[in-house]
């Protein structure tokens, strides 16, 4: 009776499954940035609910065009043309077709965890031309690179969040101490770890949640991964909410590869829109991405020639 009983349960389970996958969350839908997946084929002229978080996103990483927010557009869902600019620069960065829409390639390269540090983008040519230099001349003001006056730089780690459960202390140490290596290699630059916690340091590494000092908060697992400041704050976060080793999963970020970008912020540098480089903006779970390129050598010297 009991085996007569089984079958038309095993019959019926791959219903019950399909009725499960079908009812539960999707996993990169409910990701910070999956707002972008709903909003796919959206270009100029509709209005489609969602896409006051495009552009809040686009501010967020650089591509608001300066100005006042109320002057340029209005934070709601209508597709404007100051909204299509927005999105053909951010295409034009990252290689893009420049169709100035929300098409699956651009939504695709959108939805990728980050760094948190906005881009840098070109002064906008629907502006008039005076409009236009002045905005440039305060871009460039603005953007003037910092670096330091020291070639020997002292870091420690914070103990903010305790991530030992997730991540022990002995393989952060190492994956940052294999980073900092790579940038010694192509520089003048002697980082050493300081494990006196009362002496101050010129970088402080480690893990944190939400609001971290900047503009904007870390945003949970598959978002904005990691912060870091320029000189001469020092300070460089991970995002805690996030999955860290040195051998990643598909889910799972390379510590050491997202330790080479942050620590380029540090030392000065912007992003990069080569991917092979490691300023490059974006960063692909399951990957590792641990060698500095030309590219970003390159960056670097133009900061410390002078």
């Amino acid at each position: 009776m009991e085996t007569t009983k089984a079958v038309p349960f095993l019959q019926l389970l791959p219903f019950v499954l399909f009725f499960l996958l079908a009812i539960l969350p999707n996993p990169t839908l409910s990701a910070p940035f999956g707002f972008l997946q709903e909003l796919e084929g959206t270009h100029i002229g509709q209005t489609a609910p969602g896409l006051h978080h495009v552009k809040k996103y686009l501010k967020q990483f650089g591509y608001l065009n300066g100005g006042s927010p109320s002057a340029v557009h209005a934070y709601d869902d209508v597709f404007d043309s100051v909204l299509e600019y927005e999105i053909t620069s951010y295409q034009l960065n990252y290689g893009i077709d420049a169709t100035g829409s929300l098409d699956a390639e651009t939504v695709k390269q959108m939805m990728m965890p980050r760094c948190g540090r906005a881009d840098v983008v070109d002064a906008p040519t629907f502006f008039g031309s005076e409009r236009r230099e002045k905005m440039k001349q305060n871009e460039a003001a603005a953007t003037t690179p910092q670096k330091w006056s020291s070639a020997h730089l002292t870091y420690r780690f914070s103990n903010a969040y305790n991530m030992s459960d997730k991540v022990d202390n002995q393989t952060l140490r190492s994956a940052v101490l294999q980073a900092f290596a790579k940038w010694e290699a192509v520089s003048n630059f002697k980082f050493t770890e300081e494990t006196d916690g009362d002496l101050a340091t010129d970088m402080v590494i480690g893990f944190h949640k939400g609001d971290h000092g900047d503009a904007s908060s870390f945003d949970g697992q598959m978002g904005v991964v990691a912060y870091a400041f320029a000189p001469n704050d020092g300070r460089f976060y991970y995002d805690a909410d996030d999955k860290w080793s040195t051998s990643p999963g598909s889910d799972t970020m390379d510590l050491e590869s997202v330790a080479a970008h942050e620590i380029g912020h540090m030392l000065g540098l912007e992003h990069i829109f080569k991917p092979n480089a490691i300023m490059y903006p974006v960063f692909s779970p399951g990957s590792t991405k641990r060698q500095v390129q030309q590219e970003d050598v390159k960056a670097l010297r133009a900061i410390y020639s002078s």
